[in-house]
């Protein structure tokens, strides 16, 4: 059996276009988050110890990129006004930052990770139970795929 005749039966449904919705946030998600963490090890290399700084400046650099990028490409056809969806999107990158912020104190204050080798799984689990989900549910619903 092909990849195709297995793909075929799902191309035209919900399911399929929710999984190229993923695929194009997980796309400027990930040019968001390179950006993010450069300027979150530039920072922390810099001016040592200073990590929630950094997580912060770095937030805000990765959240202007994937804003536009989820507005202009991954999240289509926008129904909302620009400024009320920008709000949103800064409260939801602001839960974002309050979950990458704790998810690092954990990881470096309590277990002890050096804070550069903290950042790519605190990221993680801040992207996955806040980011997408506030994204899809909150700042883009009602978008097409």
């Amino acid at each position: 059996m092909s990849l195709r005749a297995i793909i075929e039966p799902f191309r035209f449904s919900a399911a399929w276009d929710e999984a190229k919705v993923v695929a194009r946030v997980l796309t400027a998600s990930t040019i968001g988050t390179l950006l993010d963490g450069l300027a979150y090890q530039l920072i922390v290399l810099s001016a040592a110890g200073r990590y929630a700084l950094a997580a912060l400046v770095g937030a805000g650099i990765g959240a202007l990129t994937n804003f536009y990028l989820g507005r202009t490409w991954a999240f289509r056809n926008q129904k909302r006004r620009f400024v009320p969806q920008l709000g949103l999107y800064v409260l939801g990158s602001l839960f974002t930052y309050f979950a990458l912020h704790a998810s690092l104190r954990i990881l470096v204050e309590a277990s002890g990770i050096d804070p550069r080798f903290a950042w790519p799984p605190a990221k993680a689990i801040a992207f996955l139970v806040v980011g997408y989900p506030f994204q899809r549910l909150v700042v883009f619903r009602g978008s097409s795929t």
